[in-house]
């Protein structure tokens, strides 16, 4: 038998307010679980739905207006004899929902406003009497766990018609003087075993813990889970619940009082270590979330450091590769994450206060059994971090590889994302090492197999470890280098080649670029040169429209740069001025940074500021610019003042 809703939505409307009506006068018994429900466990800043607001501004009654209210006594009075009166009324809505489930949809249905319409109408004035035999008369029909769900489901979409009948059954639980335990029992949490924080009746029972006590309410709630779970369980228990937001407050104090009540009763950090039997099976020991309970035991007792004392217990358990393993798992485990990390460091601190070498540490880990899968052992990467000198790191791969198959495993490494940074580190090392043994840009280029990679050559990962060689060899122009090394190897012709494929590739078209900016400084070609190679000198006041701009002022900023004769940086302004007054060129600039797109705009904004440090150079103040731009009704010379008046502010207030 399904649920039916009404159709008819003015009649709808009309009865839902009155029910809004009793919603607004909830008792003070209620108050304070009000506050707490409309929280939402754990969540600092609640956010009660709009509706509710508004809702509370249609009110006759307040919770203030209703003072300190009705005891509880009189309220479960009031409450029997409500529903003796209304029985008529009960019994009809229970027959009409007969067969069906508890479900959110129940409370927006005809039977049930029309039940609530009837019973808030018989308490008059106590609107909250009718909530809580609504809610007895539901628990009896659908059981407390039911009834419980269904509100706690209701809040997703009727938050604050659900809110007041969470109230309700949390008061219909206080006036039978239930206890935190009998709440606990009664939604049958106690079944739910380390599966209890999953459970969104938990929300419900903390709620009511509240009420009954807001001050003591963790000590009940940590009395209450001490009685149905061991010392291990609960430890873990705890430790989830402080990884979650919701129960973060509560948590928090739980394992206080647990790490209290062990101390009070004299345990030791081994007797608690055994109590939470992590000494059962210590290979899992780094990921059990009890973990952090004794640590924490641990460091209250101010007798002993926990990770010294745990990582003498796992050094007789496991030998070096064995137990490097199962920190480097333990690590990435939300709860032992930082306990695997300083357990790391007091093994490295033990390596070496014992002397052990790069070499015997590789050997010591097994890492001399992997062959050429050596980088995809995580293992390694402790090696390397415990090592922490490249030429070391070398010298022990050296024995056993060549450098060509060094390059080729780095390179591997580097494409691989779970061995993406320990590829960078040895292939890092591997660059340290060729510069310190004089290795050319040509040497290396054949080491890493280059000259076989045929067309893929620019899109090769060997290429990337190769521009990262040269950056180190020729830190000024390494772009030389490359350029070079390529015509050593293939040829004016092929470099040529190569440059006219790479522009058709965008993951290859920079180095196109690079290339032929060094073709051109090979051949002697002066900035008028490519100038007017590139045609630009036939643009006239459009000049910044082309994108072969940026061409020409990516190869004069590189002269200017090489060339310690000319003015560096401003070379490009100074090549510009030779064809434009600065007014001319100032107002093209301000032109193209208001109506260009993308990277001429970008371009137009670079040339602006370096046209500015060229004035300031000049030390032109922003009066001598106003005089130079002259009339102002122009919005680009006032455009090119006002930039400049803010440009010259700033680096004098620098």
């Amino acid at each position: 038998m399904g649920i039916k809703t009404t159709s008819n939505k003015c009649l709808y409307g009309i009865v839902l307010l009155s029910v809004v009506v009793v919603v607004a006068q909830v008792n003070v018994l209620a108050v304070s679980v009000n506050a707490t429900v409309n929280a939402d466990i754990g969540s600092p800043n609640s956010n009660p739905d709009k509706s509710f607001q508004a809702i509370r501004r249609l009110r006759t009654v307040t919770t203030d207006d209703r003072g300190l209210g009705t005891s509880s006594s009189t309220i479960a009075e009031l409450v029997t004899q409500l529903k003796s009166s209304s029985a008529k009324a009960t019994k009809k809505f229970l027959e009409q929902i007969k067969g069906t489930s508890a479900e959110a949809a129940l409370l927006q249905t005809d039977h049930f406003i029309a039940w609530s319409t009837s019973l808030s109408k018989s308490a008059k004035k106590k609107p909250e009497v009718a909530e809580v035999a609504m809610v007895s008369s539901l628990a009896a029909h659908y059981g407390d766990v039911a009834v419980a769900k269904m509100l706690t489901e209701a809040k997703k979409t009727s938050h604050a018609t659900a809110t007041t009948f969470i109230n309700a059954q949390l008061t219909n639980w206080h006036i039978k003087e239930q206890s935190a335990d009998d709440v606990f029992k009664l939604l049958r949490l106690h079944e739910k075993g380390e599966k209890l924080f999953e459970d969104s009746l938990v929300s419900t029972w903390i709620l009511y813990v509240t009420k009954l006590n807001k001050d003591k309410a963790s000590e009940l709630m940590f009395k209450s889970l001490k009685t149905h779970y061991s010392d291990e369980v609960l430890a873990k228990l705890i430790v989830a619940a402080r990884s979650d937001y919701k129960f973060r407050q509560y948590a928090v104090k739980w394992q206080d009082l647990q790490l209290v009540n062990w101390l009070n009763s004299g345990q030791t950090s081994d007797d608690v270590f055994k109590l939470l039997k992590l000494n059962v099976d210590e290979s899992s020991v780094l990921t059990n979330p009890a973990l952090n309970s004794w640590v924490r035991f641990t460091l209250k007792l101010e007798k002993e450091d926990p990770y010294e004392k745990l990582f003498a217990k796992l050094t007789t358990q496991y030998d070096d590769a064995s137990l490097a393993k199962l920190l480097i798992e333990a690590k990435g485990n939300a709860q032992n994450g930082f306990t695997a990390g300083k357990l790391e460091a007091l093994q490295f601190v033990t390596w070496k206060s014992k002397g052990k070498s790069a070499e015997v540490m590789f050997k010591s880990l097994k890492l001399d059994q992997e062959g050429s899968d050596l980088l995809k052992n995580p293992i390694f990467n402790t090696w390397i971090s415990y090592v922490d000198n490249s030429d070391a790191v070398t010298a022990v791969l050296r024995k056993r590889f060549e450098d060509d198959v060094l390059a080729k495993m780095a390179v591997a490494a580097k494409n691989e994302g779970s061995t993406r940074s320990t590829g960078t580190t040895l292939e890092n090392a591997l660059l340290t090492s060729w510069v310190s043994e004089g290795k050319t840009a040509d040497d290396v280029f054949e080491l890493v197999q280059l000259s076989k990679a045929g067309d893929e050559i620019f899109t090769s990962l060997a290429w990337n470890t190769w521009t990262s060689y040269i950056r180190k060899l020729d830190k000024e122009n390494p772009d030389e280098q490359m350029y070079l090394v390529l015509k050593n190897h293939f040829g004016d012709d092929g470099v040529v080649s190569m440059i006219v494929k790479a522009k058709e590739s965008p993951r290859s078209k920079q180095i196109a670029a690079k290339l032929q900016e060094e073709v051109w400084r090979a051949e002697g070609k002066t900035s008028d040169d490519i100038f007017r190679l590139l045609k630009l000198n036939e643009e006239s006041y459009k000049l910044l429209e082309n994108p072969a701009l940026s061409t020409w002022v990516s190869y004069v900023t590189k002269l200017g740069k090489l060339d310690q004769s000319k003015p560096g940086e401003l070379r490009v302004i100074m090549e510009l001025e030779k064809r434009y007054t600065s007014m001319e060129l100032a107002r093209m600039i301000v032109a193209a940074m208001k109506n260009g797109t993308g990277e001429m705009k970008t371009l137009a904004s670079d040339l602006q500021e370096l046209l500015f440090k060229h004035w300031l150079a000049k030390k032109l103040n922003p009066q001598f610019v106003v005089a130079l731009m002259g009339t102002t009704d122009d919005w680009q010379n006032l455009k090119v003042i006002l930039n400049y008046t803010d440009f010259y502010r700033k680096i004098e207030a620098a």
